[in-house]
């Protein structure tokens, strides 16, 4: 195929089409041509040469200002505390840390800083029962869940029986029992 010349009239988009037929739908050969009747206009080729230039000269100059910033970042010197500076950082640590435990409030907001023994077993057998509470009923609720997985619109009271919840409360009851154990 012989390199036409450009009207002016056309774009880059239009020669694609252009040559796209002119190959017969033939991809690479549509390419070949159309590098050939570009770089044929020297009009045509710098009007689309010079984007693609002006993208590559602006990533090398980028790939340049990043690579001196990251030389200049790396080599700035990095701050240093003294051993006394660290010290104190690590007792302020500690100090907010024992702060933020002795704030711990207990179900009757008594906080733990200035609970005592039988406040404390009080709430910790309370937290405990309402653990195994929780466990349960969440065993419970997981399990209808999973029923009703396959009837997600609808409500409990119409996809299941009292009974069919019974036994989910039952099989709960076990799971609860058997991860006791």
């Amino acid at each position: 195929m012989s390199p036409r010349k450009v009207k002016p009239t056309e774009t880059l988009h239009s020669i694609a089409q252009d040559e796209y037929d002119r190959a017969n739908q033939d991809g690479t050969a549509a390419v070949e041509a159309m590098i050939e009747r570009i770089t044929s206009n020297d009009a045509l080729f710098r009007e689309v040469a010079a984007p693609i230039l002006r993208k590559a000269c602006q990533s090398a100059i980028y790939s340049v200002v990043a690579a001196r910033r990251r030389k200049s970042f790396d080599q700035s010197p990095k701050p240093q505390r003294s051993k006394k500076a660290n010290e104190r950082a690590i007792r302020a640590r500690a100090r907010a840390t024992l702060e933020g435990l002795m704030a711990f409030p207990l179900n009757d907001g008594t906080l733990l800083g200035k609970a005592t023994y039988s406040k404390i077993l009080q709430t910790a057998t309370l937290y405990l029962k309402r653990a195994k509470t929780y466990a349960h009923e969440g065993r419970f609720l997981m399990l209808v869940a999973n029923v009703m997985k396959s009837h997600r619109n609808q409500v409990v009271m119409r996809v299941m029986t009292e009974a069919q919840l019974a036994d989910l409360r039952n099989e709960a009851d076990t799971e609860v029992r058997d991860a006791a154990q």
